[in-house]
Formats: C-alpha cells, sequence, structure tokens
C-alpha cells in the first residue's frame, strides 16, 4: 500500500468529505495540517471491504467495511489514536443495539466509533 501517493496534505479552516447525500466535515480552525488518506480510490484498490471517506452503504456493512480498514491498516497505525465515524442517510439502529456496536467495537479495535445521520463534524 502506498500511504504517501494516497493522502493529501490540508490546512483549510473546513475540510468537507462528502459521498452522495453523506457528508463529514473536520472544523479545523488553527489550520493544523490534515491528512486525509483516500482509502477506497486509492490505498486499497482490491475487493477487500473498506470504506471510503464516507461510508455510504447499511450500517452494519459501513462496520465491517472500517473493521476490514482497520485490519488492513494496523502496522501503519498501531500507535495513533483512532476514532471512526460513519455516516448514514438513514440510521435504523437506535437504542441498546447502537450502543452495544460502539462497545463491541472499541474493545475489538481500541477505537472509538461515531454514528450520525447525514452530516458529521469534528474538531481537532
Amino acid at each position: 500500500m502506498d500511504y504517501d501517493k494516497c493522502t493529501t496534505a490540508k490546512k483549510d479552516k473546513i475540510i468537507p468529505l462528502k459521498e452522495k447525500r453523506s457528508e463529514f466535515r473536520v472544523l479545523n480552525r488553527s489550520r493544523k495540517q490534515v491528512k486525509i488518506v483516500d482509502v477506497d480510490n486509492c490505498l486499497i484498490t482490491d475487493s477487500d471491504l473498506k470504506c471510503d471517506y464516507i461510508v455510504e452503504c447499511g450500517l452494519d456493512h459501513a462496520i465491517k467495511q472500517l473493521q476490514s480498514t482497520l485490519d488492513l491498516t494496523k502496522s501503519r497505525y498501531k500507535s495513533f489514536h483512532k476514532e471512526c465515524y460513519v455516516v448514514t442517510t438513514r440510521f435504523p439502529k437506535c437504542g441498546t443495539t447502537a450502543r452495544r456496536m460502539k462497545i463491541d467495537f472499541f474493545n475489538k479495535n481500541k477505537a472509538t466509533l461515531t454514528l450520525k445521520n447525514c452530516k458529521i463534524e469534528a474538531t481537532i
């Protein structure tokens, strides 16, 4: 995997990543350098499950994509703090089911999982 080829550095105050009707925005008020890795179109090009910038499919499938991406990139990002986000246009699972998914995901990956509809903003 060629991380350098698939990485773009940005210092914009707002870095939007869009996929169909879903949007993930990085709020970068201090204009730190943020590296964005294009996973689906560049880093992992085989048929393995993988995330995009924004996951656009069903929730169960999106979590499988994140899990696969974490597994495939774990040697590179082993010492990094990891936060994972799923942006959906519909969020069919709520309450205890979603809470259980987040806990299981964290226990397996030591990464937080945030689930939201249509738009998520994360501040760095």
